[in-house]
């Protein structure tokens, strides 16, 4: 349930209660209530319209429950399988990103990569990888912590690894491009 649905779900049972249940309260006293709960939502509305319309506003997280990636797309995509990122490093830069909802480093970044990801060039790749269901490929290339980096070759080797950038400027300068 939405936080809206529970809160007006909440109001109604309240004003039922209150009104089935001889409060005390005259009606023009549960009237006022009820104009003030209206303008706290009328003013929560606003404030989450003004966050969506924020550019630094986290996305809702994908049917898995991980960062989403959708808007993010084609510089920023969830890791599918091997052979396809060993297919996008034929042709550029691919950096698998190990990342987990619950790190506060990888939400940081994940924070920067929503502002900045335009800034990442097209033939740059950044695949995000679950840290916590991708246990063969952290085994792979040797990740023990979440927010680490790993940029692999064509053949799917390890190019170079790295953990923690903070913010798309780090990551790129730690991308090698050429």
């Amino acid at each position: 349930m939405t936080k809206r649905y529970v809160i007006n779900l909440v109001i109604f049972i309240i004003s039922v209660s209150l009104w089935a249940g001889g409060s005390k309260e005259t009606k023009d006293d549960m009237m006022e209530s009820s104009e003030a709960m209206e303008k706290d939502k009328m003013m929560e509305s606003d404030v989450m319209m003004k966050d969506e319309s924020d550019d630094t506003m986290m996305m809702l997280p994908d049917e898995d429950g991980f960062f989403s990636t959708q808007e993010l797309q084609p510089r920023v995509i969830p890791f599918t399988n091997e052979t396809d990122a060993q297919a996008l490093a034929k042709n550029g830069a691919v950096v698998y990103f190990f990342g987990a909802t619950w790190c506060p480093n990888c939400k940081n970044f994940y924070t920067d990569l929503i502002k900045n990801y335009k800034k990442i060039p097209e033939k740059v790749t950044l695949i995000f990888v679950n840290y916590d269901t991708q246990n063969k490929l952290k085994q792979k290339y040797g990740v023990v912590t979440q927010h680490s980096f790993v940029q692999i070759n064509a053949d799917g080797t390890k190019k170079s690894m790295w953990v923690g950038s903070s913010t798309v400027e780090v990551f790129l300068g730690k991308t090698d491009r050429g």
